[in-house]
């Protein structure tokens, strides 16, 4: 899916300029090419016809007929223009789908140190932007240069034929007036490049406001929050008065060039006339081709300046395509988890933080049907062991082991079906609640769904929403309280069926009962003969485990049971003693 070396120029991936652009077969783009073809012979005929009208109109034996010409010359005009904007606009839909798969695919595709590497979250959230500006390039951008392109083409043809040496005499003129456009037009763009910059900063900073609404308000910080916005769309403003100050100069000098050109036709047109070198019909026809050719020649440059445009945009999709496709290593049916989960000598550092050890030589043994806490220091590396055990990065010292089988041999979607995960952060789709419990097991039956809600104390608060499971949510929804949300995430973990459960901090959000009530999940899954692994702070938890791991400076040096570890010295012992000390404070 990525792109040759080849593509590098282009603002578009080979296969989208194959399947739609290029591509000879497609209707849509034979079609484009004919309206354009269409087009150019429409103008160049009714610059033709109006030198014939000039000319001999009064001559003819029906002069309405050139009339009716020019009149079916306009609405030929018209039509190609409607067949090349109908063709062209299907096309970009077509190209824009068709990168999109590309992207979501080559995605999708990545294992997850990659799409953390590479930022790929922060990318696909401004790839619709990227997409947009691709576009428009092959609706608007390629199908206009090409026909200004033809037109200007064809109309210096034109002049060329009517008088050679009028037309040199033209051109020069042409070129000076094209170099005043081009400067007042690139006098404008820099103040609406300016004035877009300075509107995108207060769109970001109201929208800061809006996720920070609560920092805000609760820091009584409204009066300095509507201060800064005052001054930034004060700022704005400046911008776009000087940006509207721009495009009016603008339009005033290419009009005052304009009307000067053709002043200056004619002048040099009528003395020609005069001398019988040219007719009015020739001198009109002129003027029509020569600024047809002038104002497409400038509507040229301005399509060179989208290209440009579309060129940076594509800088960045081009990054995500040419991401290394990821080897897939073929899944075996019916692998199963029978007796326990080692980790050897395991040594970890972020790929974005290659220095900074996580673990140095860590040995644990997780036996299946246990329920194993995971139990250390802030940044400890708690959270990073269960994305190890997922194998959501490469492991390169040391081993983890499942049933003696090395976890990077292991094919991803066995692994994904032997574990369940649930992390600290959970993400909601938006849709309802019963379409987020469904994204980890589609064809979950009523009654487990039911049990599971039961087991998450969430039954009878689902029950007392209008519309129950088709209650619309999402990651920002305020339907649900932050405790409810986590005993949804936590149902949607554990309404799948897997043979290991993994959960980060699993007690955050939630209330004494629902603390209480999660100890009792979490022995009926062990009583079910499934393993947990939990990463966790929360000593009522893990004094019900089965086994207890203590993670300090990258390495296990504690592992035993609550009862084993309890008063003996350590750092088990101390951070016990830091919860009691804490809750006597409470009280």
């Amino acid at each position: 899916m990525g792109c040759s070396s080849s593509a590098h120029d282009s603002p578009l991936p080979k296969e989208v300029w194959r399947h739609h652009v290029l591509s000879f077969r497609s209707p849509l783009l034979l079609q484009a090419i004919f309206a354009i073809l269409l087009a150019t012979f429409s103008l160049v005929a009714f610059g033709s016809v109006l030198r014939d009208v000039i000319d001999n109109g009064l001559n003819y034996a029906h002069p309405l007929n050139a009339l009716v010409k020019l009149f079916l010359l306009a609405l030929l005009l018209s039509f190609a223009s409607f067949l090349r904007l109908l063709a062209v606009n299907k096309l970009g839909k077509k190209m824009a789908q068709d990168l999109q798969n590309l992207l979501c695919q080559k995605v999708m595709a990545q294992p997850y140190s990659s799409f953390e590497k590479h930022h790929l979250q922060d990318t696909m959230r401004h790839i619709h932007a990227d997409i947009s500006r691709i576009q428009t390039l092959v609706v608007d951008t390629i199908p206009s240069g090409f026909r200004n392109a033809l037109i200007a083409g064809a109309s210096l043809v034109s002049v060329f034929i009517i008088s050679w040496h009028f037309a040199v005499c033209a051109l020069g003129f042409s070129a000076l007036v094209g170099l005043i456009i081009y400067t007042a037009s690139k006098y404008a763009r820099t103040h609406t490049k300016a004035y877009s910059q300075s509107e995108r900063h207060t769109l970001n900073f109201i929208q800061d406001c809006l996720r920070g609404f609560v920092e805000i308000k609760s820091n009584n910080q409204e009066t300095n929050t509507l201060k800064n916005l005052k001054e930034l769309q004060k700022s704005e403003e400046q911008a776009s008065l000087l940006q509207t100050k721009s495009r009016a100069i603008k339009v005033l000098i290419v009009m005052a060039v304009c009307f000067t050109f053709v002043i200056f036709l004619i002048f040099i047109g009528s003395r020609l006339v005069e001398s019988g070198q040219l007719s009015s019909g020739e001198l009109t026809s002129f003027i029509f081709f020569a600024l047809l050719a002038t104002l497409s020649l400038n509507s040229l440059s301005e399509s060179t300046t989208k290209y440009i445009q579309a060129q940076l945009s594509w800088k960045t999709i081009q990054d995500v395509l040419n991401l290394p496709n990821p080897v897939i290593v073929p899944s075996t049916e019916g692998y199963t988890f029978h007796h326990h989960i080692q980790v050897k000598d395991l040594s970890f550092s972020y790929p974005s933080a290659p220095h900074v050890p996580i673990f140095k030589n860590l040995n644990l043994d997780l036996k299946k049907g246990e329920i194993n806490c995971i139990v250390g220091l802030n940044g400890s590396g708690k959270s990073t062991l269960l994305k190890l055990l997922l194998g959501l990065y490469p492991i390169n010292e040391g081993s983890i082991t499942v049933d003696d089988h090395d976890l990077n041999t292991i094919p991803p979607k066995d692994l994904n079906s032997m574990m369940s995960y649930a992390p600290q952060n959970t993400f909601f789709f938006s849709g309802t609640i019963l379409s987020n419990l469904l994204l980890v097991d589609p064809n979950a039956t009523e009654q487990r769904i039911q049990k599971v809600l039961k087991l998450c104390h969430l039954n009878r608060v689902i029950q007392n929403f209008e519309e129950g499971l088709q209650t619309k949510i999402n990651s920002d929804n305020v339907t649900l309280s932050s405790g409810q949300k986590q005993r949804l995430a936590l149902a949607r973990t554990i309404l799948k069926e897997a043979d290991v459960y993994l959960f980060d901090e699993p007690t955050n959000h939630l209330d004494k009962e629902s603390e209480t009530h999660l100890s009792k999940t979490f022995q009926k899954l062990k009583a079910e003969g499934k393993t947990l692994i939990v990463a966790t702070h929360h000593f009522p938890l893990i004094v019900q485990s089965d086994w207890i791991h203590v993670i300090h400076q990258g390495e296990c040096i504690q592992s035993g049971t609550p009862k084993s570890l309890g008063g003996k010295q350590g750092l088990y012992q101390a951070l016990y003693e830091i919860e009691i000390d804490s809750k006597s404070h409470l009280f």
